[in-house]
C-alpha cells in the first residue's frame, strides 16, 4: 500500500511540475549537440592542418628542386665547390616564412 501511494504521489508531482521529465530529454538533447559541434571543430582543424601540411611539404619540395626565387639552394650549389680561402661561408639566413 506504501509503494501504491508513493507512485501516485509521484504521478501527481509529474502532472503538476511538466519539466520535471522533459528537462532531462533537454540536456540529452544540449549534449548531442555540443557533441556534434565539437566534432565539426575538430574536423574543420584537421583540415586546415592538413593544408598547412600539405603547403609546407610544396615549399620544401620546391626548395629541392632548386626553385629560382630561393637563395638557400643557389648558395649551397656554390658551396660544394672549393672553400673560399677566407674560410668558411657563414650560415645563409633560412627563407621567410609565409
Amino acid at each position: 500500500m506504501d509503494a501504491n501511494t508513493q507512485r501516485a504521489k509521484n504521478d501527481l508531482e509529474k502532472k503538476e511540475n511538466p519539466g520535471f521529465s522533459s528537462r532531462r530529454k533537454c540536456t540529452c538533447i544540449q549534449k548531442s549537440i555540443q557533441d556534434r559541434t565539437e566534432t565539426a571543430i575538430n574536423l574543420e582543424f584537421e583540415r586546415t592542418h592538413r593544408m598547412k601540411k600539405i603547403k609546407y611539404k610544396k615549399m620544401v619540395f620546391l626548395h629541392f628542386l632548386g626553385h629560382p626565387d630561393d637563395l638557400r639552394t643557389k648558395e649551397s650549389h656554390q658551396l660544394k665547390g672549393p672553400p673560399p680561402l677566407g674560410g668558411p661561408k657563414p650560415c645563409p639566413p633560412p627563407p621567410p616564412h609565409h
